[in-house]
């Protein structure tokens, strides 16, 4: 598989298309001023207006974004000002400072073909500004609302002064443009290329534009794309894939923006690659509930162990609430069961779920929302049955047994009340794979193991033993305390202090996260700048490949959101 990197780059904002400087206007006949006046003499300012061509830009929608231009303007106005102090004030057809809505403010109109004003007898020595603004035959304005006043300093001179004062026409009608800067990925072939498509977000999306062709012939190093005619209050999709010859997708990478019902956007970059993204997508560190409310309302106390339900739904542990709550990745938080202080969590392949309580020295079955009942244990840390005070890890097999650790001790139960027990380091998290091998995170050895069958020794499949973060072939590679597991394919995903990581092709590579301390460090973010709390409880693998993890420390669930690249 070929490695390379690609980024997509989005600089968007409102194209002001036809507002640049240009050359005035050829003079009227006429000029309009206080007094209408048929040339020019010394001493007088001429206000002169500089407007944009008529111009098409051509996008990639194959849409033109067409712009005003002189003919379509029926009526000019300048508004003056003069300068008091470090402001500017209004000013009066004597250039003298006044109020906004007086009766002798200077305001200048035409209509027609005049382009430019002429000013007698202003004061020498003084700052004045000026605003300009175009209508359309309807009385529609058709400029760009000037924010800024055009400074124009005026010492009486013998000759005629001049002055440009700038009119921006806008888009019409209104649409949006944004600029997208590609970077190309390494190592692509001549014959690979990349396409390009815009879709607008909704229920369904839609094309807009596209697919883009650049082949890999024609690249050099960036290509800029126009992006045009979109609508306001519209959220758009650009997606990017590299591709080789056989229409296999090497490399794929999407993005999404709003453009609002506002001229004045600004420029605002979106960077694509192919890193590693962190979001929140439930709780935070402010109050709990255990009532039904929508994701992102929803509040823990301390989310622990989760699972991924036959329904799609995320289940989750929440110790301190004492509660199971269901999690609707496209909905709401529902609180599922009421178990003491639950930890580790699993489902089986019916579908059934189990909890693990230390609080309690007990293993719950639970068959459906509020119906549970004890699987295991007998309710004390003594006697037939007995299971400890902390029982962080459950999993079920494909042969519906049921495994549980607490300290040293691992159980396997083969039907209630029917188990095997094991002495073995700190065992924390479990996961079993398609074959009924044992995956197990040791904390206190730094390592993971895996455990074939109970007659046969259990085998390091990654850690050196040296306690750390450092990545690297699965014996030589650093683990700190590996908790939580969870196995997509041939992928191993495990959490380790505030990091997440993965074990895949005979290598460890961490995936998100940083430095952590057990207060709870949280950042969301591209996965090498963002940051979880110490103990990350549970992981699941959702049916997109995704992964969602319970921050226990910070009081959040996260999405980590893995890139779709050769390179990972």
């Amino acid at each position: 598989m070929r490695k390379f990197t690609f980024s997509l780059t989005l600089s968007l904002g409102i194209a002001l298309v036809g507002c640049a400087t240009l050359a005035p206007l050829t003079p009227a006949p006429e000029a309009v001023s206080p007094q209408v006046l048929p040339a020019f003499e010394p001493g007088d300012l001429v206000l002169r207006l500089r407007m944009g061509d008529s111009r098409i830009v051509q996008t990639i929608t194959g849409d033109p974004v067409a712009v005003y231009d002189a003919n379509d303007v029926d009526k000019l106005v300048i508004t003056g000002f003069v300068k008091v102090g470090d402001a500017f004030v209004p000013m009066n057809v004597s250039g003298k400072p006044t109020t906004e809505n007086a009766t002798d403010r200077l305001k200048l109109e035409t209509t027609g073909d005049r382009r430019y004003f002429v000013l007698k007898n202003l004061p020498a020595e003084q700052t004045y500004g000026f605003q300009a603004r175009a209508f359309d035959a309807q009385g529609k304005q058709i400029s760009k609302d000037a924010d800024s006043i055009t400074p124009v300093t005026f010492v009486r001179h013998t000759y005629v002064e001049t002055a440009d004062i700038p009119l921006r026409l806008v888009d019409k009608p209104f649409v949006a443009t944004a600029k997208a800067q590609l970077s190309f990925p390494d190592g692509l072939d001549q014959t690979d290329r990349v396409v390009v498509t815009l879709f607008k977000k909704g229920p369904l999306e839609v094309k807009v534009a596209g697919p883009f062709v650049i082949f890999a012939a024609e690249l050099q190093n960036t290509r800029t794309l126009l992006l045009g005619g979109l609508a306001p209050e519209t959220t758009y999709v650009l997606k990017a894939e590299a591709r080789a010859a056989n229409d296999e997708v090497l490399a794929s990478a999407s993005n999404e923006w709003k453009v609002e019902n506002d001229r004045n956007l600004g420029t605002k970059t979106l960077a694509l690659s192919f890193e590693t993204q962190v979001t929140t997508i439930s709780g935070g560190s402010d109050g709990f509930n255990v009532v039904n409310v929508p994701l992102a309302q929803a509040r823990y106390i301390a989310p622990y162990g989760m699972t991924l339900g036959d329904d799609g739904a995320v289940y989750v542990a929440d110790q301190y609430n004492s509660a199971i709550r269901r999690l609707d990745l496209n909905g709401n938080v529902t609180t599922w069961a009421g178990i003491p202080y639950p930890e580790a969590m699993t489902r089986d392949a019916s579908g059934n779920l189990y909890a693990t309580s230390g609080a309690t020295f007990k293993v719950y079955k639970i068959t459906g929302q509020d119906t549970y009942t004890t699987y295991a244990g007998n309710g004390s840390g003594s006697g037939l049955d007995a299971l400890t005070n902390s029982l962080p890890g459950v999993c079920v097999d494909p042969q519906n047994q049921l495994y549980v650790t607490g300290w040293d001790t691992l159980w396997k139960y083969t039907a209630p009340g029917q188990r095997t027990t094991g002495s073995f380091g700190r065992l924390e998290g479990l996961h079993s794979d398609s074959q009924g091998n044992i995956y197990a995170g040791d904390v206190s050895r730094h390592i993971i193991i895996k455990i074939a069958s109970e007659s046969v020794a259990p085998v390091t499949v990654a850690g050196s033993g040296a306690g750390g973060i450092e990545d690297g072939p699965v014996l030589t590679a650093k683990l700190s305390r590996p908790r939580s597991l969870a196995l997509s394919g041939d992928t191993l995903y495990f959490t380790d202090d505030g990091y997440i990581r993965q074990l895949k092709g005979g290598r460890v590579k961490t995936l998100a996260g940083g430095p952590a301390n057990n207060g709870g460090t949280f950042r969301d973010g591209k996965g090498s700048e963002a940051r979880f709390g110490m103990f990350l409880g549970g992981l699941v693998v959702l049916p997109d490949g995704n992964l969602v993890v319970s921050d226990m420390d910070n009081r959040r669930i996260r999405k980590i959101v893995l890139p779709n690249s050769p390179k990972n």
